[in-house]
Protein backbone atom coordinates (compact mmCIF):
# COMPACT_ATOMS: atom_id res chain seq x y z
CA UNK A 1 0.00 0.00 0.00
CA UNK A 2 1.82 3.04 -1.04
CA UNK A 3 2.51 5.33 2.16
CA UNK A 4 3.21 8.98 3.24
CA UNK A 5 4.71 10.18 6.01
CA UNK A 6 3.37 13.13 7.81
CA UNK A 7 6.14 14.91 10.32
CA UNK A 8 4.63 17.17 13.11
CA UNK A 9 6.19 20.37 14.13
CA UNK A 10 7.18 21.70 17.49
CA UNK A 11 3.55 21.85 19.02
CA UNK A 12 3.07 18.02 19.09
CA UNK A 13 4.77 17.65 22.10
CA UNK A 14 4.47 16.43 25.96
CA UNK A 15 6.79 15.50 28.68
CA UNK A 16 6.22 11.81 28.60
CA UNK A 17 6.71 11.24 24.72
CA UNK A 18 10.39 9.77 25.25
CA UNK A 19 9.27 7.43 27.85
CA UNK A 20 6.55 6.17 25.69
CA UNK A 21 9.14 5.60 23.27
CA UNK A 22 12.25 4.00 25.10
CA UNK A 23 9.47 1.81 26.81
CA UNK A 24 8.33 0.85 23.43
CA UNK A 25 11.68 -0.23 22.46
CA UNK A 26 15.06 0.27 23.43
CA UNK A 27 16.63 0.81 20.57
CA UNK A 28 15.46 4.55 20.45
CA UNK A 29 17.74 4.50 23.93
CA UNK A 30 20.92 4.85 20.90
CA UNK A 31 19.18 7.48 18.98
CA UNK A 32 19.40 10.09 22.23
CA UNK A 33 23.13 8.85 22.73
CA UNK A 34 23.41 9.44 19.28
CA UNK A 35 22.50 13.19 19.31
CA UNK A 36 24.18 13.29 23.24
CA UNK A 37 26.93 12.60 21.26
CA UNK A 38 26.84 15.64 18.91
CA UNK A 39 25.71 18.09 20.21
CA UNK A 40 27.63 17.73 24.02
CA UNK A 41 24.88 17.19 26.34
CA UNK A 42 23.21 14.54 27.98
CA UNK A 43 19.82 14.53 26.34
CA UNK A 44 18.24 11.62 27.65
CA UNK A 45 18.91 13.35 31.45
CA UNK A 46 17.07 16.40 29.82
CA UNK A 47 14.12 14.88 28.53
CA UNK A 48 13.04 13.50 31.33
CA UNK A 49 9.04 14.13 31.99
CA UNK A 50 9.90 14.87 35.45
CA UNK A 51 11.92 17.87 34.41
CA UNK A 52 10.14 21.20 34.55
CA UNK A 53 12.20 22.64 32.43
CA UNK A 54 12.01 20.03 29.73
CA UNK A 55 10.65 22.58 26.98
CA UNK A 56 11.22 25.93 28.22
CA UNK A 57 14.01 26.84 25.78
CA UNK A 58 12.87 26.52 22.19
CA UNK A 59 16.32 25.40 21.36
CA UNK A 60 14.67 22.08 23.32
CA UNK A 61 11.57 22.65 21.53
CA UNK A 62 12.77 22.20 18.21
CA UNK A 63 15.78 19.04 19.14
CA UNK A 64 13.15 17.22 21.27
CA UNK A 65 9.94 17.07 18.88
CA UNK A 66 12.91 16.09 15.57
CA UNK A 67 13.90 13.55 18.07
CA UNK A 68 10.76 11.84 18.96
CA UNK A 69 9.44 12.00 14.80
CA UNK A 70 12.72 10.73 14.29
CA UNK A 71 12.01 7.66 16.96
CA UNK A 72 8.76 7.39 15.42
CA UNK A 73 9.66 6.86 12.02
CA UNK A 74 12.48 4.19 12.86
CA UNK A 75 9.86 2.43 14.86
CA UNK A 76 7.94 1.95 11.47
CA UNK A 77 11.00 1.16 9.77
CA UNK A 78 12.38 -1.34 12.33
CA UNK A 79 8.66 -3.59 11.59
CA UNK A 80 9.63 -3.05 8.03
CA UNK A 81 7.72 -0.51 6.64
CA UNK A 82 8.90 1.89 3.67
CA UNK A 83 7.50 4.91 3.04
CA UNK A 84 8.05 6.39 -0.74
CA UNK A 85 6.64 9.52 0.51
CA UNK A 86 6.43 12.26 3.57
CA UNK A 87 6.23 15.97 4.38
CA UNK A 88 6.54 17.76 7.63
CA UNK A 89 4.81 20.68 9.22
CA UNK A 90 7.91 23.55 9.91
CA UNK A 91 9.95 21.64 11.99
CA UNK A 92 8.93 18.58 10.50
CA UNK A 93 10.23 19.46 7.48
CA UNK A 94 13.69 19.04 8.70
CA UNK A 95 12.44 15.18 9.76
CA UNK A 96 11.39 14.87 6.14
CA UNK A 97 14.83 16.21 4.28
CA UNK A 98 16.35 13.00 6.65
CA UNK A 99 13.74 10.81 5.36
CA UNK A 100 14.39 11.69 1.79
CA UNK A 101 18.01 11.02 1.94
CA UNK A 102 18.93 14.89 1.42
CA UNK A 103 19.98 15.55 4.89
CA UNK A 104 22.30 13.31 7.19
CA UNK A 105 20.53 12.85 10.95
CA UNK A 106 23.50 14.20 12.24
CA UNK A 107 23.77 17.34 9.78
CA UNK A 108 19.93 17.58 10.55
CA UNK A 109 20.67 18.09 14.33
CA UNK A 110 23.23 20.94 14.01
CA UNK A 111 21.44 22.85 12.11
CA UNK A 112 18.43 22.48 14.71
CA UNK A 113 20.39 23.21 17.17
CA UNK A 114 21.13 26.76 15.52
CA UNK A 115 17.75 26.95 14.52
CA UNK A 116 16.75 26.53 18.05
CA UNK A 117 19.01 29.38 19.55
CA UNK A 118 18.42 31.86 16.67
CA UNK A 119 14.50 31.67 17.97
CA UNK A 120 15.08 32.18 20.70
CA UNK A 121 17.01 35.22 20.10
CA UNK A 122 14.41 36.63 17.62
CA UNK A 123 11.93 39.05 17.65
CA UNK A 124 8.73 38.45 19.76
CA UNK A 125 5.21 37.95 18.91
CA UNK A 126 2.19 35.65 18.45
CA UNK A 127 0.76 32.90 16.65
CA UNK A 128 -2.79 32.44 16.58
CA UNK A 129 -5.00 30.16 14.92
CA UNK A 130 -8.65 31.01 13.03
CA UNK A 131 -11.47 29.05 12.12
CA UNK A 132 -13.02 27.90 10.58
CA UNK A 133 -12.84 30.60 8.05
CA UNK A 134 -11.02 30.90 4.19
CA UNK A 135 -7.90 32.27 4.32
CA UNK A 136 -8.80 34.33 1.44
CA UNK A 137 -11.44 36.17 3.94
CA UNK A 138 -8.21 36.61 6.67
CA UNK A 139 -6.32 37.94 3.48
CA UNK A 140 -8.84 40.33 2.85
CA UNK A 141 -8.92 41.30 6.15
CA UNK A 142 -4.85 42.17 6.21
CA UNK A 143 -5.31 43.79 3.31
CA UNK A 144 -7.80 46.69 4.70
CA UNK A 145 -5.70 47.10 8.11
CA UNK A 146 -2.35 48.92 8.59
CA UNK A 147 0.27 46.24 9.84
CA UNK A 148 2.80 47.94 8.44
CA UNK A 149 4.30 44.39 7.47
CA UNK A 150 4.34 42.92 10.91
CA UNK A 151 1.35 40.38 10.42
CA UNK A 152 0.70 37.82 7.96
CA UNK A 153 -0.77 34.81 7.50
CA UNK A 154 2.35 32.35 9.11
CA UNK A 155 0.43 29.06 7.98
CA UNK A 156 -2.38 27.36 5.39
CA UNK A 157 -3.41 24.55 7.25
CA UNK A 158 -6.83 23.40 5.75
CA UNK A 159 -9.05 25.50 3.76
CA UNK A 160 -11.16 26.46 6.36
CA UNK A 161 -7.98 27.31 9.06
CA UNK A 162 -4.90 29.47 8.80
CA UNK A 163 -2.83 30.83 11.66
CA UNK A 164 -1.92 34.68 11.66
CA UNK A 165 1.65 35.33 12.79
CA UNK A 166 3.23 38.60 13.85
CA UNK A 167 3.34 41.37 16.61
CA UNK A 168 1.37 40.45 19.16
CA UNK A 169 -1.36 43.52 19.73
CA UNK A 170 -1.79 43.03 15.64
CA UNK A 171 -2.54 39.49 15.95
CA UNK A 172 -5.24 39.93 18.51
CA UNK A 173 -6.90 43.06 16.88
CA UNK A 174 -6.93 41.02 13.87
CA UNK A 175 -8.13 37.68 15.61
CA UNK A 176 -10.91 39.60 17.14
CA UNK A 177 -11.96 41.02 14.10
CA UNK A 178 -12.11 37.65 12.11
CA UNK A 179 -14.37 36.44 14.79
CA UNK A 180 -16.68 40.02 14.91
CA UNK A 181 -17.07 40.13 10.74
CA UNK A 182 -16.79 36.11 10.37
CA UNK A 183 -18.22 34.66 13.46
CA UNK A 184 -14.71 32.88 13.48
CA UNK A 185 -13.11 31.46 16.76
CA UNK A 186 -9.20 32.11 17.14
CA UNK A 187 -6.72 30.39 19.62
CA UNK A 188 -3.14 31.15 20.07
CA UNK A 189 -0.94 28.36 19.71
CA UNK A 190 2.23 30.24 20.09
CA UNK A 191 3.01 33.01 22.78
CA UNK A 192 6.08 33.94 22.04
CA UNK A 193 7.56 33.45 18.91
CA UNK A 194 5.74 35.24 15.32
CA UNK A 195 7.22 31.87 13.27
CA UNK A 196 6.76 31.93 9.40
CA UNK A 197 5.93 35.58 9.58
CA UNK A 198 7.82 38.76 8.20
CA UNK A 199 8.70 39.77 11.57
CA UNK A 200 11.12 36.53 11.55
CA UNK A 201 13.20 37.28 8.32
CA UNK A 202 16.48 38.22 10.41
CA UNK A 203 15.53 34.78 11.84
CA UNK A 204 16.47 33.16 8.37
CA UNK A 205 19.51 35.15 7.98
CA UNK A 206 20.90 34.04 11.01
CA UNK A 207 19.85 30.14 9.89
CA UNK A 208 21.54 30.92 5.94
CA UNK A 209 25.15 30.04 7.30
CA UNK A 210 24.45 26.98 9.35
CA UNK A 211 22.36 25.67 5.92
CA UNK A 212 25.36 26.49 3.37
CA UNK A 213 28.19 24.60 6.33
CA UNK A 214 25.76 21.30 6.14
CA UNK A 215 26.44 18.36 3.85
CA UNK A 216 23.25 18.18 1.17
CA UNK A 217 23.16 14.87 -1.30
CA UNK A 218 20.78 13.98 -3.69
CA UNK A 219 17.54 12.74 -2.40
CA UNK A 220 15.89 9.59 -3.13
CA UNK A 221 12.73 10.30 -2.91
CA UNK A 222 10.28 14.06 -3.58
CA UNK A 223 11.00 16.95 -1.71
CA UNK A 224 8.13 18.58 -0.73
CA UNK A 225 8.95 21.93 0.70
CA UNK A 226 6.53 24.20 3.11
CA UNK A 227 7.51 27.20 1.14
CA UNK A 228 5.64 26.08 -2.39
CA UNK A 229 3.48 23.05 -1.01
CA UNK A 230 4.61 21.18 -4.19
CA UNK A 231 7.35 18.68 -5.38
CA UNK A 232 10.50 20.81 -6.21
CA UNK A 233 12.03 19.19 -9.25
CA UNK A 234 15.37 18.37 -9.11
CA UNK A 235 16.26 19.77 -5.85
CA UNK A 236 20.23 20.42 -5.11
CA UNK A 237 22.31 22.36 -2.10
CA UNK A 238 20.99 26.14 -3.55
CA UNK A 239 17.62 24.78 -3.61
CA UNK A 240 17.70 23.78 -0.13
CA UNK A 241 19.41 26.30 1.51
CA UNK A 242 17.23 29.15 0.19
CA UNK A 243 13.64 26.86 0.71
CA UNK A 244 14.87 26.52 4.29
CA UNK A 245 16.10 30.02 4.95
CA UNK A 246 13.26 31.46 3.57
CA UNK A 247 10.99 28.95 5.02
CA UNK A 248 11.22 31.44 8.87
CA UNK A 249 9.59 34.11 7.37
CA UNK A 250 6.89 32.54 4.56
CA UNK A 251 3.85 30.81 4.98
CA UNK A 252 3.97 27.10 6.05
CA UNK A 253 1.62 25.87 2.85
CA UNK A 254 0.03 22.82 4.78
CA UNK A 255 -3.15 22.72 2.93
CA UNK A 256 -0.97 22.34 -0.55
CA UNK A 257 1.31 20.03 0.56
CA UNK A 258 -1.61 17.41 1.34
CA UNK A 259 -3.29 18.17 -1.58
CA UNK A 260 0.23 17.85 -4.09
CA UNK A 261 0.74 14.28 -2.28
CA UNK A 262 -3.21 13.16 -2.31
CA UNK A 263 -2.50 13.32 -6.40
CA UNK A 264 0.67 11.27 -6.40
CA UNK A 265 -1.25 7.86 -5.73
CA UNK A 266 -4.98 6.82 -5.70
CA UNK A 267 -5.24 5.58 -2.45
CA UNK A 268 -2.19 7.25 -0.41
CA UNK A 269 -1.84 5.99 3.14
CA UNK A 270 -1.22 8.99 5.43
CA UNK A 271 0.55 8.03 8.69
CA UNK A 272 1.57 10.95 11.16
CA UNK A 273 4.91 9.88 12.75
CA UNK A 274 4.98 11.68 15.76
CA UNK A 275 3.45 12.55 18.93
CA UNK A 276 0.33 13.65 19.38
CA UNK A 277 -2.40 13.65 16.27
CA UNK A 278 -2.51 17.65 15.37
CA UNK A 279 -1.92 16.54 11.36
CA UNK A 280 -4.28 13.97 10.88
CA UNK A 281 -7.04 16.44 12.74
CA UNK A 282 -6.69 18.79 9.63
CA UNK A 283 -8.35 15.95 7.75
CA UNK A 284 -12.12 15.78 7.17
CA UNK A 285 -14.90 14.58 4.98
CA UNK A 286 -15.20 18.52 3.86
CA UNK A 287 -11.98 18.69 2.47
CA UNK A 288 -9.32 15.45 2.38
CA UNK A 289 -10.35 12.33 3.63
CA UNK A 290 -8.21 10.05 3.09
CA UNK A 291 -7.36 6.69 4.93
CA UNK A 292 -4.97 7.92 7.95
CA UNK A 293 -2.72 6.40 11.10
CA UNK A 294 -1.29 7.86 14.09
CA UNK A 295 1.88 6.11 15.62
CA UNK A 296 1.66 7.89 18.91
CA UNK A 297 -1.13 6.33 21.41
CA UNK A 298 -2.61 7.64 24.71
CA UNK A 299 -3.36 3.93 25.56
CA UNK A 300 -1.26 0.78 25.47
CA UNK A 301 1.43 2.58 23.08
CA UNK A 302 3.18 -1.10 22.06
CA UNK A 303 -0.24 -2.29 21.38
CA UNK A 304 -0.93 0.07 19.15
CA UNK A 305 2.04 0.68 17.47
CA UNK A 306 2.15 -3.12 16.95
CA UNK A 307 -1.72 -3.14 15.24
CA UNK A 308 -0.64 -0.54 13.44
CA UNK A 309 1.66 -2.13 11.98
CA UNK A 310 0.14 -5.24 11.28
CA UNK A 311 -2.22 -3.32 9.37
CA UNK A 312 -0.37 -1.44 6.75
CA UNK A 313 1.79 -4.65 5.69
CA UNK A 314 -0.76 -6.98 5.90
CA UNK A 315 -4.49 -5.11 5.63
CA UNK A 316 -6.91 -3.98 7.47
CA UNK A 317 -7.74 -5.42 10.68
CA UNK A 318 -9.69 -2.59 12.14
CA UNK A 319 -6.42 -0.94 13.86
CA UNK A 320 -7.14 1.58 16.49
CA UNK A 321 -4.90 4.20 14.84
CA UNK A 322 -7.89 4.68 12.25
CA UNK A 323 -9.25 7.68 12.17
Amino acid sequence: MPVALLFPGQNSRYPAMFDHLLAWDRRNLAILEQASGVLGRDLKRHFRSDNPNVFRRNRDVQLGVFLANHMHWQNLQRQGLEAEYSAGLSLGEFNHLVHIGALDFEEALRILQVRGLAYEEGPEGVMTAVFPVGPEEVEELLERTRTDGQVGIGMYNTPRQCVLSGQADLVERLALQAEEEFYAQSRVIEERLPMHSPRFRSTGEVLRPALEAACWRTPERPYLPNLTGEFLAEPDRVGFIDCLSRHTWNPVRWRESMECLSRQEKDLIFVETGPKSVLTDFFGRKWLDPKRYTTDSEGDFGASMATLVEELLSGPTGAAFHR
